[in-house]
């Protein structure tokens, strides 16, 4: 099986061609403001690197989220509008698992933050196992302060929200706090290729429903709707 896989959860966008079990390419790229006209160039570049043509692509996986949801929209139409062209499957993986599986051999539980903007993080907490990932939290959208509650014992931080909340992290957790080299964190695009090619060897992938971004918490148009604020503007 061969997966084309993409992460444009943040500015750090990836992506990666697998065969199975063996990484064929792995682009990363750090934008300055969006991954709309980099995206296309990059999966293009990634499949002459490898000498790959689309057409014998099997399987396209997009991080959901949560992340920037600019960026998470961008990947997510850039590979529909591919898998409807190749009448492909199209699969989304969580972007915090996909964080987390990038220490697939840790001693420690692993704990995957994404700057959340606003004084906030994503996070979620996941324990490794040789059957895969655990969950000890489901995904979160909370200050960096609140979410040190979850973390109860040494864990590994990865993501955008370690650097950005650091001294946060430090005196909260003190010793609970194993910190992972910052270039370990983003992007994931290889481990959603990965947990991509998981859920269709469980079975999963069938009863998938229609792949849309996983936000965890209300864009600022949905909250000025609701509070009435865009009555009168309905394009905000």
């Amino acid at each position: 099986m061969r997966i084309l896989a993409v992460d444009t959860s943040t500015m750090a966008g990836g992506v990666a061609l697998l065969d199975s079990t063996h990484v064929l390419c792995d682009l990363r790229v750090v934008v300055q403001t969006s991954h709309t006209p980099r995206l296309l160039a990059l999966i293009h570049h990634a499949l002459s690197i490898a000498s790959v043509s689309l057409e014998t692509i099997d399987l396209l996986a997009a991080s959901r989220g949560p992340g920037s949801f600019t960026g998470l929209r961008i990947g997510i139409a850039t590979l529909m509008g591919l898998g409807q062209a190749l009448q492909r499957p199209v699969l989304g993986v969580d972007t915090l698992e996909a964080i987390a599986m990038k220490v697939p051999f840790a001693r420690y539980p692993v704990c995957a933050v994404l700057d959340a903007r606003k004084g906030e993080v994503y996070g979620a907490c996941f324990r490794v196992t040789e059957h895969g990932l655990l969950r000890l939290t489901p995904n979160l959208v909370e200050p960096p302060e609140a979410f040190c509650a979850h973390i109860t014992e040494p864990m590994i931080l990865l993501g955008t929200g370690v650097e950005v909340y650091r001294e946060v992290w430090q005196s909260r957790l003190g010793d609970r706090a194993v910190w992972a080299p910052p270039w370990v964190s983003m992007p994931c695009s290889v481990e959603v290729g990965v947990l991509a090619v998981a859920q269709v060897q469980q079975g999963s992938a069938g009863g998938a429903p229609p792949l849309t971004p996983t936000y965890v918490r209300l864009s600022d148009a949905e909250i000025n709707w609701s509070s009435g604020q865009g009555l009168d503007h309905p394009e905000r």
